[in-house]
């Protein structure tokens, strides 16, 4: 085994010797790279499949920090290959209907220039808080048949923020559509707030 000293000597070498060839490696890099495309797609989709929270966190850092070439490699990768890039986007939408959902919410919001946004993650909670039940009616409801309401409308000035969002069934969430939400409670239900 390596004792910690050795291992520290050893990547001080190995760092310098990239560095003095640089151009060297990269050129010898690149020339594998054509000749063995293959191969190399293989061994990054297994990094990949291995690694997927690394690859995720290590991504999202580098569009934070590139935005601009993020979008223009999105936007070329969307118009180079539209077929794949479609195909991609029905993947993702089938396999994440609630992340598709937000994502048309939030969407929505920024057209009306509501202000405030929430997540997936926002959505979760806010079900498992109301203890799966309907905001209005408290009935029972379940996490593919809620609705997701905002309690003041984006329309009447309402935020798009969780603290703006409750859980409904589909049947109080269209009754209350885009009526204040005091007024709709008072006729509706009867109720005091």
């Amino acid at each position: 085994m390596f004792d910690e000293a050795k291992k520290a000597r050893v990547k001080a070498r190995d760092a310098k010797r990239y560095a003095e060839n640089r151009d060297r490696v990269k050129a010898m890099v690149a020339k594998y790279r054509a000749e063995n495309p293959d191969k190399v797609k293989a061994c990054y989709t297994k990094y990949r499949a291995e690694n997927r929270d690394k690859v995720n966190t290590a991504s999202a850092r580098w569009k934070a920090a590139n935005p601009e070439r993020a979008k223009a490699t999105r936007a070329k990768w969307h118009t180079e290959d539209p077929e794949r890039s479609k195909a991609a986007k029905a993947k993702d939408r089938a396999e994440n209907p609630e992340r598709e959902r937000t994502r048309t919410r939030n969407r929505q919001a920024r057209k009306r220039n509501a202000p405030g946004s929430h997540t997936e993650t926002d959505i979760k909670q806010l079900f498992l808080l109301q203890k799966k039940k309907c905001a209005i009616c408290r009935g029972k409801v379940s996490y593919g048949d809620k609705h997701v309401d905002h309690i003041l409308p984006l329309i009447a000035g309402g935020s798009n923020d969780r603290s703006n969002l409750q859980i409904t069934c589909q049947r109080c969430n269209l009754r209350k559509g885009k009526k204040d939400p005091i007024d709709f409670m008072r006729k509706t239900h009867g109720r005091l707030l």
